[in-house]
């Protein structure tokens, strides 16, 4: 079975939410990657999506330092 991945960047003009993710992710340019397979058995060549990636970016930790 023959496996390909295509890149892409999409463009979002507002922030948006994602299921699992707590906070709203900002607007902006965020990469996508989408893993395909071939179909194998057609007289033409076609693939099927099995799976999209959304590249986020690193959310930052502040940690609270208790001055004594």
């Amino acid at each position: 079975m023959f496996n390909r991945t295509k890149h892409r960047t999409i463009h979002f003009d507002w922030s948006f939410t994602l299921p699992g993710v707590d906070e709203a992710i900002a607007a902006g340019d965020y990469e996508i990657d989408d893993d395909e397979v071939l179909i194998e058995g057609l007289s033409w060549i076609a693939y099927r999506r099995v799976a999209t990636f959304i590249k986020l970016p690193r959310r930052s930790i502040t940690a609270t330092a208790a001055c004594g």
